[in-house]
């Protein structure tokens, strides 16, 4: 059987108290009992032949001596209180704790501010210096750690007040030399860390009072292991080699065992919604809910989603309990009556109905019973909390828990086994030992929340009524999740280091710009400021944003200084509610982010603030961002023929749209679109969403009011002329085009017909009600009408995320796994279309399995299934249609919109345009953004406006987990500024392995647009310095030798000094195969082999090179006969004995008709026996070549070796080419251009000459 670990998540010590995340409670308990990491004796510093608890007995024995000399002292008035309690600090530190070295000092300043921290302590021996101490604040005794005074004011930071508490926490924010910092007023002691956010803080407080005047010497020995001046490093190391900082390996640990604590927890939540999914449609009374599940008025999807908003219930009143911000708590100003009336609710609430009794019942075998008085008692909860309920301290917060949230659960009932059940799989912990702790709500981070529910948004739903079961394709029946193993596991989760960086580096700047520019009116310059992150998932970067906005709303506030946590807790509402906005795909994201901002903003009397109209469902990546685009028309890519369309009802649909698109253009040309005025169509719904916004939102009802308001407006939105446009333009991509829909597929004319305002002809009145219903279907999202109040301004201040990296293309083994295994476990892609086509006649299972077939029923079923496929695939394609519509046509993205796209590149673009004119955006991409050949001209565009502000590069060393590690997996932190702002030179960093290598001068460099040009000149992509170093000298080099080949740009004159001409080889690899003839094919022919060419009486065959038989010098490199003619990877390596016999020849795998090669050259107007070639595979992180590069004999050339053909140049001159490309010094340069493994043409024609 399993133990139980009863502590709660604060310590269940009087004299300690652990507040927010500072130590995971685990690991903070071990170390308290010695049981952690860098524990020992010679870990703390104590002499051989002594133990531990001689060390801490002698020191309990000195702190009381010295407690009873300081204690008369606080009921006296006749001492300085600052002076007495420093000498009682310093004493306590020095002689019970170890701080040997501990002097005062008059502040430390940091650029134009100084802090005035009252002590640092130094490790022994060693100068005092802010770069190797620990500060120290002592306050008088007479003052609280919270308590404002002007003397912890900071000198350049415009507050009169500071708390001791506050001024070390914003020393340590502020200071790189300085992570963990003491508070104390001799009362008590609190340590501290540098922390990412002010509104919640994170510290661990020791009663030093009731420690000693209580002679505690158990929990003494706590607090020495725990602050111990070994455990600040101040022990045993040296000025070129410090003591480790065991904090700080104890928080690692703690970060350790948080992911385990997570991933554990997804696991839990699992198993908590199988448990409550099964439970309700098992409950013997809940025929309602089985017969709507029955009739499809739920349909599994429905029910999944109300069973994810239950859980959202649970962890945030899970999360609001241990915080004790519910139920509603007497205040100490408060009338009596009024505070024994509270108080008499609260303890009604905790004895009969909080969630936090529900926990430790869930270990209770005997109380899992098949009666349902807990699961009412929940719902008498969640009711309260919806309307309010006096008699149990429940403020009204409506929102998540309004009753249209989970209808179909809140009328159902439960069975105390199934509540506990889930309520033991959501509180409770495995640990590694086996035992059971609880799950730490109270200061589990909302972001470390959204990772865990993240993941649960892609489980795939089925209820099986006739068992009465529930569960997830993959997991609970046969099936897979194949393709959402990442999400899953959610390895997708970006990690707060990352996130904070950016939030410095793309809100910070706005919201100091923004302050700058108004000092009149800086609290509503602040609240004006407008975030986004397009693909919002749980809302991490909102978060993150919203506490950054909040603290410096916090502060404009109190201009004495002082901020309490309820001012943060109100400015966080506050801006939540009015600058933060975000969009996701998937609507059950959006749902899970606004329970994450309502959790975050939550402020105690207060309703859940109505948040629909700043969080949106759609796909940011389709639909219009600039509306003027109606007035192009359709471009003729909308009815390009896509899977399940007829090709002749899209030549028909063209010919009709190019005379309507011809006709528009002479209207545009006449300015026939006076009447369209978008600004002002715009603006109108802004007035009415400012005027929304302005609504008052301190009640549920008020919140209601708002709500209806904001459906009114939408409905109305939606019935604008634009928003019927930009509908009809969107909807001609998504349409399918087969016989007998020609009439309800828009075109140009249509709307233009719609723009004017004019009643559509009567065959044409079904195309918007099409249009519409496939923008629905595909969630589009226009976003000057989703968002008008920003787009009117200019667009957003500030945008941040992590993007989805995908290409933009329906997975069929993803597509399938979870709907029909047959096809998704098929060998290989010609067996899987084998298994869709028998598919889409009806027959799949007819073909596998003959003998054990129900025709009718499953033949149904696997053609609806395939025609889900197929509008399933189009939708993909038709939004890689609309991807790749240029500019000239009105397409949204002419710079990134080519091959085969990338959602992250789309996202790059996009955000580009959405930012304001002064905004910043930051997000992260794969490294590729600003190296690959596809994004060159996005990338290019960005340097060449000067809008790229930095630029850097990390390898995935425990960034994302599970993701690809180390240079597999490649992505940048990038910040681009809006069209006012310009940066004389970009920031860069490549091949970085963790966040510090940002302080690194030698890895970081700039260069200016100028820089890149010079280097990349055809591409304007950037140059992958490995060091500031590296960046100089290629400079220098490229100021004197220009690149290989220059095309002609603007007014460059293009440049080929060699003439030289790129050929792909001869011969693809893949599409030419049909070509290809093996050894064994020719001599089976009858062919005679001389040398390595084979003949016959009619025809002759050439050897077919390919990358792995050459090698620097060398087209001798790899030879098949020495793989006995068999296909193989890596060729064994030709000896010397073998390369010194001038007849040696190596012989291929493939080989081709002379005749196909000579005329291929004779088309290239190359008329020598001989090629220049290169691999175009290579690795230069792990290679000690980059190029390699070759001259091989007259032969066939698979496109693995691309060929460069001096035209025009002498042997002698081509052999001087050779001997330039194989050099070190340009294989040098070369490495500096290489992005991935694939050494392209545009590399090869930068390198210099």
């Amino acid at each position: 059987m399993k133990t139980v670990r009863k502590h709660t998540a604060t310590l269940n010590l009087p004299t300690l108290k652990l507040e927010g995340g500072l130590f995971l409670p685990d690991v903070l308990e071990k170390a308290a009992l010695g049981q952690a990491r860098l524990q020992t004796e010679a870990d703390y510093g104590i002499p051989k032949g002594l133990k531990l608890k001689d060390e801490y007995s002698r020191a309990f024995q000195i702190a009381c001596a010295q407690w009873r000399s300081f204690a008369p002292l606080l009921e006296r008035t006749d001492f300085d209180a600052q002076r007495a309690t420093a000498t009682f600090a310093t004493e306590l530190l020095r002689d019970a704790f170890g701080y040997v070295s501990v002097g005062a000092v008059t502040g430390i300043e940091l650029g134009e501010r100084s802090y005035p921290i009252t002590h640092l302590a130094s490790a022994p021996q060693q100068p005092i210096h802010p770069q190797n101490s620990l500060p120290i604040v002592v306050a008088p005794h007479t003052l609280g750690l919270d308590d404002a005074d002007t003397r912890f004011a900071i000198a350049g930071s415009g507050s009169r007040k500071k708390t001791a508490f506050q001024l070390a926490q914003e020393l340590l924010n502020a200071s790189p030399d300085h992570q963990w910092a003491l508070v104390t007023n001799g009362k008590t002691l609190r340590l501290l860390r540098d922390a990412a956010t002010l509104t919640r803080p994170s510290y661990l407080d020791i009663d030093l009072q009731d420690l000693l005047s209580g002679q505690r010497f158990a929990e003494f020995a706590y607090v020495w292991r725990l602050l111990h001046s070994s455990r600040a490093g101040l022990v045993g190391g040296t000025s070129e080699a410090p003591a480790p900082v065991v904090w700080e390996a104890w928080r690692e640990a703690g970060q350790e065992e948080g992911t385990r604590v997570r991933d554990g927890l997804r696991l839990g939540v699992t198993e908590a919604l199988i448990t409550l999914g099964r439970g309700f449609v098992q409950h013997p009374a809940n025929d309602a809910l089985r017969q709507a599940l029955q009739d499809g008025s739920l349909t599994k999807e429905a029910y999944f989603a109300q069973l994810l908003r239950l859980i959202y219930r649970f962890i945030f009143v899970f999360s609001v309990e241990e915080r004790g911000l519910i139920p509603n708590a007497p205040q100490p100003d408060e009338d009596p009556t009024n505070a024994r009336g509270k108080l008499a609710a609260s303890q009604t609430y905790a004895q009969g109905y909080a969630l936090a009794r529900l926990r430790d019942m869930a270990l209770r075998r005997r109380a899992r019973t098949r009666f349902d008085d807990l699961w009412q008692s929940v719902k008498i909860v969640f009711k309260g909390l919806a309307y309010g309920e006096s008699r149990l301290g429940l403020p009204a917060l409506g929102g998540l828990f309004a009753p249209a949230q989970c209808p179909a659960l809140d009328g159902a009932q439960l069975t105390n086994a199934d509540l506990l059940s889930a309520m033991k799989s959501m509180r409770w912990a495995s640990q590694s030992g086996g035992s059971l702790a609880p799950i730490d709500y109270r200061n589990m981070g909302t972001e470390e929340l959204g990772s865990v529910y993240e993941s649960l948004l892609e489980l795939v739903p089925e209820v099986d009524l006739h068992a009465r079961n529930f569960g997830f394709v993959g997991l609970t029946s046969e099936g897979s999740t194949a393709g959402n193993d990442r999400k899953l596991t959610g390895s997708f989760y970006t990690p707060d280091s990352l996130v904070q960086e950016l939030v410095k580096s793309a809100l910070d700047p706005v919201i100091e710009q923004r302050l700058l520019a108004n000092p009149s009116s800086p609290i509503e310059a602040l609240l004006s400021i407008r975030v986004l992150d397009p693909a919002c998932g749980s809302g991490h970067f909102l978060l993150a944003a919203a506490r950054r906005l909040a603290e410096r709303l916090a502060a404009l506030r109190s201009p004495d200084g002082v901020v309490t946590p309820q001012a943060y807790r109100h400015a966080l509402r506050e801006v939540i509610a009015r600058c933060i906005f975000g969009v996701d795909r998937n609507p059950m994201a959006v749902e899970l982010a606004r329970t994450a901002l309502w959790l975050e903003g939550f402020e105690e009397g207060r309703p859940l603030g109505f948040l629909d109209h700043h969080l949106q469902c759609g796909d940011a990546l389709l639909g219009l961002t600039d509306l003027k685009a109606v007035e192009l028309g359709i471009a003729k890519d909308a009815f390009k023929p896509l899977s399940g369309d007829d090709k002749n009802v899209c030549k028909r649909l063209t010919k009709v749209n190019s005379v309507a698109l011809k006709d528009l253009e002479k209207k545009r040309s006449a300015h026939a679109f006076g009447q369209l005025d978008v600004a002002s169509a715009v603006g109108d719904g802004i007035n009415q969403l400012q005027a929304i916004e302005a609504l008052p939102d301190s009640t549920t009802l008020e919140i209601a009011d708002k709500e209806t308001a904001y459906r009114t407006f939408l409905e109305k939105a939606k019935s604008s002329r634009l928003a019927h446009a930009a509908d009809l333009l969107v909807g001609a991509y998504l349409l399918p085009k087969v016989e007998g829909t020609e009439a309800n597929i828009p075109t140009s004319a249509t709307l233009y017909l719609t723009l004017q305002g004019v009643p559509l002809p009567l065959a044409q009145q079904g195309a918007l009600a099409a249009a519409q219903a496939a923008c629905n279907e595909a969630r589009v999202l226009h976003w000057p009408l989703a968002f008008p109040q920003v787009f009117a301004s200019g667009g957003f201040d500030s945008v941040l995320g992590n993007p989805p990296w995908e290409q933009v293309e329906l997975k069929e083994e993803e597509f399938f796994a979870s709907r029909n295994p047959l096809v998704a476990t098929a060998k290989n892609k010609a067996e899987r279309n084998q298994r869709i086509q028998w598919l889409s006649e009806g027959m799949l299972a007819n073909h596998l399995f003959p003998n054990d077939y129900n025709a009718t029923q499953i033949a149904v079923a696997e053609l609806r299934l395939h025609r889900e496929f197929i509008v399933s695939r189009r939708t993909f394609e038709a939004t890689s249609t609309f991807a790749h519509v240029g500019r000239e046509d009105g397409g949204r993205y002419p710079l990134t919109g080519t091959g085969r796209v990338n959602t992250y590149a789309l996202f790059a673009e996009a955000i580009s345009q959405m930012i304001s004119p002064s905004g910043r955006a930051g997000f992260i991409v794969p490294s590729g953004l600003a190296t690959d050949n596809s994004t060159k001209d996005f990338f290019g565009d960005l340097v060449s406006r000067r809008s790229l502000h930095s630029f850097f590069e990390f390898e995935n060393e425990g960034f994302f987990l599970g993701a690809g590690q180390g240079h597999m997996l490649r992505f940048a932190l990038t910040t681009i500024l809006g069209s006012a702002g310009k940066v004389m030179a970009t920031r860069f960093l490549f091949q970085g392995k963790k966040l510090t290598d940002l302080d690194d001068a030698e890895r970081n460099f700039t260069l200016s647009p100028e820089d890149i040009e010079r280097v990349n000149p055809n591409t304007l992509t950037c140059p992958i310095f490995q060091s500031s170093f590296d960046a100089e000298l290629s400079k220098k080099i490229y100021e004197r030798i220009p690149v290989l080949m220059r095309e002609g740009r603007g007014s460059a004159v293009e440049k080929n000094l060699w003439g030289i001409r790129f050929m792909q080889g001869t011969h693809n690899m893949s599409t030419d195969s049909h070509l290809f003839k093996t050894y064994h094919d020719l001599i089976g022919e009858g062919f005679q082999l001389t040398g390595n060419i084979f003949t016959s009486d009619e025809d002759v065959y050439a050897p077919l090179y390919e990358s792995k038989m050459i090698q620097i010098y060398n087209h001798r490199h790899g030879d098949f006969k020495d793989s006995n003619h068999e296909r193989a990877h890596i060729l064994p390596k030709v000896s010397f004995e073998k390369l010194a016999k001038k007849d040696y020849v190596t012989m291929p795998f493939y080989w081709v008709n002379q005749a196909d090669v000579r005329k291929q050259l004779k088309d290239a107007g190359w008329d020598h026996a001989w090629f220049l070639t290169w691999r175009n595979i290579t690795d230069s992180r792990a290679s000690a070549r980059t190029l390699i590069t070759s001259v091989i004999p007259f032969s066939g050339v698979g496109n693995s070796l691309p060929m460069y053909l001096p035209i025009g140049q002498s042997a002698a001159d081509a052999a001087l080419l050779l001997a330039n490309m194989s050099s070190l010094i340009l294989d040098y340069s070369a490495r500096m251009k290489v992005g991935g493994l694939n050494f392209n043409y545009f590399i090869s024609e930068t390198v210099f000459h």
